[in-house]
This record gives structure tokens, C-alpha cells and sequence, in this order.
């Protein structure tokens, strides 16, 4: 726990006489809360901590009077004050609250308090002399003396009996919270402590409670699955915690289920199935849609939300189920997007129709649907699917993408962090509405421009077929290319051509002479090998063109040519040719028989 102090405290003046009366201090202190405090609780340890502050104040005057022997230096005097509160306490006559402020993170509280000397000096002797009567101390050192033994069964059954013999109280018996878990955790049989832990979630505060009840649970289904009566109790106990610490009591749940990931190793100790957590999800579901989970009560869609984050990891398939049956509910759809967006890109291939797929629907429709009302407009999150679906580039990208076409346009439109060559090719490829990229006509257009080349070139692979008829601008621009040596990502560009050629050309005399020349290209980028993959997917069209070049063409170009004549389908045209070549060609001869070889093995 972090405390910040704010203490104004004026020095007491006068030593105090043999038998002093109670002195008042008017004092003011401001707790800052940790994640496990609550109002109640905050107040408590801001008021435990002023009055602290008091007697350690007042206890200066009383040491003086002590014999030097008695006497305790300021850190030990303080830190002595700390751990024996409860015995120190009873040196205070009377506490009177002057302010109080809390403002959820910060408890302020000022307060006139009334010490008794004789009281407080009392308490220091006794202390001194180890005649302290304060069973919060005598029990916490017994369990620092138990926990200096050997481990074995011996020691447990003694920290055992230790735990039983006293509640659960933050306050007093803090030690508990660190016992329970390696009691829990150990190897050696806790009889009665099962019971014990679900009587003490029923008994302790309800602040407590969401602290006790997750060792409960994790304690009852390391053995066995829970009982009706267990159950109800976690049930009692759910009802009692407030929203934030929720998970915490849910989360044993899901840890002692067995796993639905297919790559889980068995887990050891008990596991209760996975139908077992959906009837318990269920009924928790039901119970927050009634009002009557959680202090102050969870909303269903609030519930759903934790639960999803909590059985991902363990319970894949139930979280999918689960968020794609409530996902109308749910009020942050917006936080859960990016963890089920990565659990749908983890499959292979990407299936929509899964259940994930139905998960990442469903919430990307409640997204577009409260668009405007999102506390959070998720621009990032969704710009990172499309970005990740445009890599993968399925046939289930298309259908995600179709079903949102709206949202991912809004997204591209909004999100400021996307250059603008990535938002025209986005909008251009999956034909999102609202697009002002160029048109197939205008991008060829700009194909001739000094800094606007490759951008057209990208935008053109993105048109796709829809550009075909743009292909002898295509190839003009090709041939240009195919002679410059300098120009803005000249090399990129030459790349985007052939490779658009490729897929979407048609096999005309110009283009099939330009992938031709372009086999004995030079230039840094993998262009022959570009060129070849154009040539073979104009089969039967570059078929002639190739036959007839080939007795023109310098050595390397004719060594590409028969590599290109192996890849194309198995055809009688071209083994005569290849088999006619064979005694009139020496140099090219295991080019040759691999080519021949290829075809022979498609026949």
C-alpha cells in the first residue's frame, strides 16, 4: 500500500507531569487508496493512521519520562506504534471526526484526538517488558515462528491449526492472505480448511470478501468440483464484491477448467469440464441481468465483458460462444475489439463463419452501430484488422470486410495516422464507398508524371482487372523503364507493372515482345524472373512469339526462354521443338533435357 502524508503538527511544549491529563491534538492526514480499498476501508486506515501519528506525537513527551532502559529510538518508537496499534489504542480516550473528504483515490480526514499519557506508557512498558496482551501481535508472531521450521507435512499441520484458530481479518491477522495461498498451493491434505475458507467468505466484511472468496474457490476446485452448497455460496459471495474485483473471484473458474486450446498439455490436479463453466456462466449471466451480481450491481453486458477477458486464454471456444451470443449487451465493445480480432487472424485459414469469425462480426456491428456514442472511437484497433486482413488476403478477408465496408471506410477516413497512398489502395481494393483515389484511367495517367508514378502503379495492382483496359499504357510505360536508370522508386515501380501485366494482361504482341526483352534484363530487381512468370501465364498467346525469338536471342535469353517453355502446360508443340533443339545447340543442352523433362512430366 502507497501512504502519502500531509501532517501539520506543532511540537508538544512542556514535559508532561508524573500524572498527566489527556492531551488533545487536532490533526489532519490523507490516505492514498490502493486498487483494494473501498470507501469503508479507506476511512479506516486513514483514521488508524492519524491516530498513529498522535500516540507516536504524544509518546515523545512519555518516553522522556521513561528510564533510559525503557526507552526506544524514533524509528523503532515508530515503527513499534505501527505493528501494535491495537494495543496502543487503548491509550486513546476519545476521536473526535472534524472533516472528511473522499474523492475516490484519495481519503482526507482531520480530526481532534485525545491521548492518554499514563495509558500510552503503560502500554510501552508492557510492551518492553513482553507482557503485551495484543492477540493480533502474539498470533502474527507465532506464525513468523512456524514459518522459520523446516517445510514438511509437520509445519503445515501446525500453520493449518494456526489459520483455523482465528478469522480472516485484514487488520489483525494479515498474515492469513499469505498463508492461505501456499497452504492452498502445498502438497500435504488441509482438512477442514475447505469449509473453513467458504464460513470465513460468509462472516469477514465486504470489503474482505473479494479477497477471501477467490481462496475459496481456488481451494475447493483443486480437489473436487464445488458442491450445490458451495456453489450457492460463491453465489452469496459474487453478490457482496464490488464490480472492479469481480475477476478476481472469477478467475479460479476458469483456471481449474480444462483447457479448449488445442495445443494445452494435461494440467495437473482436478479439472471441472468446460460444460460445467458454461452452466456457470449462465447462471452468473442471469444474476446480473437481474441486478443481483455484484455492490454496486454489474450490468449483463458488463458481466459478459469481464467473463470474455477472463476465459480467452483457457476457454477459447466458450468466449467465443460468448461474446457472439452477447455481444448486444455489452456496453465497451470498443475495449474487446483488438483481443478478438488477434483470436480470429490466429486461424488457418481465416474462417468467418467460426466462432470467433461470428464474435468479430457481431462486435464490429455493435461498433458501426454506436459509432458516434462510443466513449472510445476504436480508429487504431480497426485500422489494424483491415491492415491485418489485407496482409492475409483470403477469401475470408473479402467477407469480413463486406459485411463492414461502412466502419472501414469511416475508419480509413478518420484515422490520421494512415498515409495516403494506404487509404486509396484500401478504398480501391475492396471497393469501400466514399473513395477519392483516381480512377483506372486517371492512375494511368499519372503513370508519366515525375513523383507520381509509383503511387499509380500501386493503385493500378489495386484496381486490378477493372484497370485492364489500361494496359497499353501499361507497357509504355514499361518500355520507358526498361532504358532509364534513375527515377522516384524507379525499381518498385517496374516491379508493380509486370507484376499487374501478369495478372490482369492480356497476351498482345507488344506486351509479350516486351516480357521478351525484359528476360535478359539487368537492372537490380528480379525482373527475368518477373518476365518469365508473365510469359507462362499468357500460355498459349506468348506460345509463337517465344518459339520465333528464340534463334535471335543471345545465349541467356534463350537459356530463360526453355525454362519458361519447361513451366508452361505440357504441350506437343513445344517437346518437338525442344527435341529438335537438342543436337543443334550443344551449349544449352542440360537446359534443354530440364525443360524437356518438365514437360514430359506434366504429359
Amino acid at each position: 500500500m502507497y501512504i502519502r502524508l500531509v501532517i501539520s503538527a506543532l511540537a508538544l511544549a512542556l514535559a508532561l507531569p508524573a500524572h498527566a491529563a489527556p492531551v488533545a491534538l487536532v490533526r489532519d492526514y490523507t490516505y492514498r487508496a490502493s486498487e483494494n480499498d473501498s470507501k469503508v476501508s479507506a476511512r479506516k486506515a486513514a483514521l488508524q493512521q492519524l491516530q498513529a501519528l498522535a500516540i507516536e506525537e504524544v509518546g515523545v513527551q512519555v518516553q522522556a519520562s521513561l528510564d533510559s532502559t525503557e526507552r526506544l529510538d524514533g524509528e523503532t518508537f515508530s515503527r513499534t506504534v505501527q505493528n501494535n496499534i491495537q494495543s496502543f489504542a487503548q491509550a486513546l480516550t476519545r476521536t473526535r471526526i472534524l472533516e472528511e473528504q473522499w474523492d475516490g483515490e484519495h481519503f482526507f480526514l482531520k480530526a481532534e484526538i485525545e491521548v492518554d499519557p499514563d495509558g500510552l506508557g503503560k502500554q510501552l512498558r508492557g510492551l518492553q517488558k513482553g507482557t503485551s496482551t495484543d492477540p493480533c501481535a502474539a498470533k502474527a508472531a507465532e506464525y513468523q515462528t512456524l514459518g522459520k521450521k523446516l517445510p514438511g507435512a509437520q509445519r503445515t499441520a501446525e500453520l493449518l491449526a494456526l489459520s483455523l484458530s482465528v478469522p480472516f481479518d485484514y487488520d489483525c491477522h494479515r498474515w492469513q492472505y499469505d498463508l492461505a495461498p501456499a497452504l492452498i498451493r502445498g502438497q500435504h491434505p488441509l482438512p477442514g480448511y475447505r469449509d473453513y475458507l467458504f464460513a470465513q467468505s460468509k462472516s469477514v466484511r465486504p470489503e474482505e470478501t473479494e479477497l477471501v472468496l477467490p481462496l475459496a474457490i481456488d481451494a475447493a476446485l483443486r480437489q473436487s468440483e464445488l458442491s450445490a452448497t458451495e456453489w450457492q455460496q460463491v453465489v452469496e459471495g459474487l453478490a457482496r464484491v464490488r464490480p472492479t474485483y469481480l475477476p478476481r473471484s472469477l478467475a479460479p473458474l476458469s483456471n481449474h477448467t480444462r483447457s479448449q486450446k488445442a495445443d494445452a498439455r494435461p494440467a495437473p490436479g482436478h479439472r471441472q469440464p468446460a460444460e460445467r463453466l458454461a452452466e456457470q456462466i449462465e447462471q452468473l449471466l442471469s444474476l446480473a441481468g437481474a441486478g443481483r451480481l455484484a455492490t454496486p450491481p454489474m450490468s449483463r453486458g458488463e458481466l459478459a465483458h469481464e467473463l470474455y477477458r477472463i476465459i480467452r486464454h483457457n476457454q477459447p471456444l466458450l468466449a467465443a460462444e460468448l461474446l457472439a451470443r452477447e455481444a448486444p449487451t455489452i456496453s465497451r465493445p470498443d475495449l474487446l475489439l483488438k483481443d478478438v480480432a488477434e483470436a480470429f487472424l490466429r486461424s488457418t485459414p481465416l474462417e468467418p463463419e467460426g466462432g470467433h469469425g461470428k464474435a468479430l462480426d457481431r462486435l464490429l456491428t455493435r461498433i458501426d452501430h454506436d459509432w458516434q456514442g462510443l466513449q472510445r472511437q476504436p480508429l487504431q484497433d480497426v485500422h489494424q484488422l483491415l491492415r491485418s486482413l489485407d496482409a492475409r488476403n483470403e477469401a475470408g478477408t473479402q467477407q469480413i470486410i463486406d459485411r463492414h465496408r461502412t466502419l472501414f471506410a469511416n475508419t480509413l477516413t478518420t484515422y490520421p495516422h494512415v498515409d495516403a497512398l494506404t487509404r486509396d489502395r484500401l478504398f480501391i481494393r475492396y471497393q469501400l464507398p466514399g473513395s477519392t483515389a483516381c480512377t483506372p484511367a486517371k492512375c494511368a495517367r499519372q503513370l508519366f508524371s515525375d513523383e507520381g508514378a509509383f503511387e499509380a502503379s500501386v493503385l493500378l495492382l489495386a484496381h486490378g482487372a477493372q484497370a485492364g483496359s489500361q494496359q497499353a499504357e501499361v507497357v509504355r510505360k514499361l518500355e520507358r523503364l526498361r532504358v532509364q536508370r534513375t527515377g522516384y522508386r524507379r525499381i518498385e515501380t517496374k516491379a508493380n507493372l509486370i507484376t499487374f501485366l501478369t495478372r490482369h494482361g492480356r497476351a498482345d504482341a507488344q506486351t509479350v515482345a516486351l516480357m521478351i526483352q525484359l528476360l535478359g534484363d539487368l537492372d537490380d530487381g528480379d525482373f527475368p524472373r518477373q518476365s518469365r512468370q508473365a510469359l507462362v501465364a499468357f500460355y498459349p498467346g506468348s506460345l509463337d512469339a517465344l518459339l520465333q525469338a528464340f534463334p535471335s536471342q543471345e545465349r541467356l535469353v534463350q537459356q530463360r526462354i526453355l525454362e519458361v517453355l519447361g513451366e508452361m502446360p505440357a504441350d506437343a508443340r513445344i517437346q518437338a521443338f525442344l527435341r529438335g533443339l537438342a543436337g543443334e545447340t550443344p551449349h544449352l543442352r542440360f537446359a534443354i533435357e530440364d525443360a524437356l523433362a518438365a514437360q514430359v512430366g506434366k504429359s
